[in-house]
Parts: structure tokens; C-alpha cells; sequence
């Protein structure tokens, strides 16, 4: 059944209300790509008239993933308060973002990739009181770490080292200038020592992009903080085929580490939602200069879900088959 168009209105506005705190003064600039769903762009400009916000919609010819977008909508993104960045590929480690994110003018960002009618609908039902304190008790706990063990039933079993790196606490919501969060959000995210990743990482919920949700587990050996082998079935091979394509050593990087708490979420292939499913981890493969104090500079990213998977901070059990013991 096809969602009433009342009902995306109604979730539109409590992202601009409670995860955007727009103001009556302020104006609001929303970015998508012609791949987008009509009905998505629309319930967001609907929403912000009706609300009385200022309110603007450019949408761009569609790219590939990390390409460069129109200058057209670097120049008015340094030019607004607010902006809510929903195109089908993401666009956040590009030249031009690193611009924008560098302006003294630079706007607070809402950003979903692919945002599709169900995942906006998710967020009529989320706490984001509750996302907030479970992403902050995350992000304190690796603030304070070390070294973070993953393992899984699947035979991922990855250390990495994070101490003194950044953590950052996404729980939906972005109040202030500069500010970057995520819808449906609920996702805590440490950036490790890009070259410290040791082990193996098997991903058996999706890999966005390219593949979506997998149908067969992939698994990778990485040495160095480097992926060096990748094995499995018809996934693994599209996967290490379009890691190749790109021809540059940084796409292999394991660059981010992130965790989910939101209870709603579900599998959908789709990066944002998939990577703040409770208790999934994910793992950032490629470019991170869209993070703090991310090194590593490359033409790719993507998001690697594990679906059952534990984690150690120090040796302290943090997560136990995707769900939370500490």
C-alpha cells in the first residue's frame, strides 16, 4: 500500500521541528538528485511552506556515488542555514563538500542517502531522547578505549585501535552550524587509526554501495588497516570488482567503525538506515575526510553492515550478538 502523502508531511515536519530545530526566521535548502522519490522531496518542500520556513529545492541531474555535483549547489549550500541533503548517491566526500564544510558560512546538514517513503514514515515513531543517550553512552565508552574487537558467528574477528581518536554521537539530530546527522539516525561512530585494522571482516547484512542487501556473506582479510583479499560468492566478486575499478589504494582503507540503536530500523540496502539498526555494526570502508581527523583521501566510500555481531572495548563486552550489555 502506497503511504499517504499526509503521513510524509507529518514525518517531514518533525525532522524540521525536532531534528533540524528550524526557526520561523531561518531558511532551508533541500538537495536531491532526479533518482530521488518525488513523493520524498515533495513532503519536505510541503512541509517547510506550511510551517512557514523559507525554503528552496535544487534538484540535480544524478551521478555516480562521490562524484562531483553541480557548483550551482556547493555555492548556494554555503548560502543557507539549514540543508537536508537527500539524493540517491551520497556526495559527502567530494571536493566540493569539503568546501562547503570549510566556508565560515557553512549550514547544518540533515542527510539521508536514498531516503525512500519508509524510512522517512520510521521516523514518526522514533525517541529521539532515547537515541541520544544510547549514542552518547557509546561514544563515551570508546572516548575512554583503546582497542575495539569485533567478532561474529559469520568468522569476523577484527581489532582496531581508536584511542585518541574522534567519536561522534549521531542521534538524529543537528541544532548548530556545521553539524552533520543522519535520518533516521541513531548511530555512534569512531573513527579509527586508519592503518591499525587487523583481522577479518565477514558482511552478512549489505554493502552500499554497490550491492545493497547481500545475498551471500563477504569476507575480507585486512592487514595493515588494508583490505588485502576478498572471498565469498557472486557479492564478493561485484565487490572486489568495483573496489578495483576506482584503481586507487585508499578505496581499501577501513576507515570508520559505527554502531546502531535504533529499535525501529530495518535491512533495506540503504546505508543511513541500515547502518542505525540496533546493535548492527558497520564498517566504513575508503575515503573518511568527511570525519574529524580522517586521513585517508580517496575517490570511494562505502558502508559494510554486520548483522550478529560482538564487540570488545579493552576487553570489556560492549555487545553480544547485536545486542547491548554493558
Amino acid at each position: 500500500m502506497e503511504p499517504r502523502f499526509t503521513d510524509l508531511v507529518r514525518a517531514a515536519k518533525k525532522c524540521l521541528h525536532q531534528c533540524l530545530d528550524l526557526k520561523p526566521h531561518e531558511n532551508l535548502l533541500i538537495v536531491a538528485d532526479t533518482h530521488q522519490r518525488r513523493q520524498v522531496t515533495d513532503a519536505f518542500y510541503t512541509a517547510a511552506h506550511a510551517e512557514g520556513f523559507g525554503v528552496q529545492s535544487i534538484i540535480y541531474p544524478t551521478v555516480e556515488s562521490q562524484r562531483e555535483i553541480p557548483r550551482t549547489v556547493i555555492e548556494a549550500l554555503k548560502a543557507t542555514d539549514a540543508a537536508l541533503l537527500i539524493p540517491t548517491r551520497s556526495f559527502l566526500y567530494t571536493k566540493g563538500m569539503s568546501e562547503v564544510r570549510a566556508a565560515p558560512s557553512c549550514p547544518r546538514f540533515l542527510i539521508s542517502t536514498d531516503l525512500n517513503e519508509e524510512t522517512l514514515l520510521s521516523v514518526l515513531k522514533i525517541d529521539y531522547a532515547m537515541h541520544r543517550l544510547r549514542c552518547q553512552d557509546l561514544a563515551q565508552i570508546w572516548a575512554k578505549g583503546k582497542t575495539v574487537r569485533i567478532t561474529s558467528p559469520e568468522g569476523t574477528d577484527l581489532t582496531m585501535d581508536i584511542e585518541g581518536r574522534a567519536v561522534l554521537a549521531h542521534d538524529g539530530i543537528s541544532c548548530d552550524p556545521r553539524e552533520e546527522d543522519d535520518i533516521p539516525g541513531g548511530i555512534a561512530f569512531a573513527i579509527p587509526d586508519e592503518y591499525s585494522s587487523e583481522g577479518v571482516m565477514v558482511f552478512d547484512g549489505s554493502i552500499a554501495p554497490p550491492l545493497g542487501v547481500l545475498r551471500s556473506p563477504v569476507r575480507c582479510t585486512v592487514r595493515g588497516g588494508k583490505i588485502v583479499k576478498i572471498e565469498g560468492g557472486e557479492d564478493a566478486r561485484r565487490f572486489e570488482a568495483w573496489l578495483a575499478g576506482y584503481q586507487h589504494p585508499n578505496s581499501y582503507y577501513v576507515v570508520e567503525l559505527g554502531v546502531g540503536v535504533n529499535p525501529t530500523a530495518s535491512l533495506s540496502g540503504v546505508p543511513g538506515p541500515d547502518e542505525s539498526i540496533s546493535g548492527v555494526i558497520h564498517l566504513g570502508i575508503g575515503d573518511n575526510t568527511g570525519f574529524p581527523g580522517g586521513r585517508i583521501v580517496g575517490p570511494s566510500h562505502t558502508d559494510a553492515m554486520i548483522m550478529n555481531g560482538s564487540m570488545t572495548v579493552d576487553g570489556r563486552e560492549i555487545i553480544r550478538n547485536a545486542q547491548f550489555v554493558y
